[in-house]
């Protein structure tokens, strides 16, 4: 078989002689190339898209089993209801000694001689040259509540970012080898 070919920088038309077996290899490798190619391609493509979003949503549902499992429900309940209960760390105060008197804040359902008044003062016998300190629980912060749950989200961040996640996409790897790798 005998196949032509234009020459462009010759301007003249080159012959190239090919056996039978020589054409149909090329014919087969053309197809090949130009069908099966593109459409391993979109099988690819959607196959990995598909496992995408099958792993995007069991993640995010991971995700919200985890911020369920760190996020302080108690801590807030009891903060709303009972700020006492929560202490933030404690406070010294120095009691004055030379008026010999205490003077502090009663609870409200401690029951006292004086009900209209929360605050009591005692009359307390201080022996002469000696420093008292009252201490006294300060109530937490709100947002150290939220501590262990802030730390989990930025170590989260830290493991996935979209540099990591993009390279696991387009190779192929799965995503949580990127946390196993971190770890060991």
């Amino acid at each position: 078989a005998v196949v032509s070919t234009q020459s462009t920088g010759k301007k003249r038309i080159d012959s190239c002689d090919y056996n039978l077996d020589q054409l149909l290899l090329g014919a087969l490798l053309f197809t090949l190339i130009v069908f099966l190619f593109p459409t391993t391609l979109i099988y690819y493509i959607f196959f990995t898209l598909l496992n995408s979003v099958c792993t995007l949503v069991g993640g995010v549902c991971a995700l919200g089993l985890e911020l369920l499992n760190h996020f302080p429900l108690f801590g807030i309940i009891i903060y709303l209801l009972q700020p006492q209960y929560l202490p933030g760390g404690i406070r010294f105060t120095v009691v004055d000694t030379k008026t010999n008197t205490l003077k502090h804040d009663l609870p409200s359902n401690i029951s006292s001689n004086t009900p209209s008044s929360s605050t009591q003062t005692d009359k307390i016998n201080f022996p002469a040259n000696t420093s008292y300190l009252l201490l006294e629980t300060q109530i937490i912060q709100p947002s150290s509540l939220f501590f262990h749950l802030k730390q989990f989200i930025s170590g989260i961040l830290k493991t996935y970012t979209v540099g990591k996640l993009a390279k696991c996409f387009f190779t192929g790897a799965p995503w949580y080898k990127v946390a196993k790798a971190k770890s060991n």
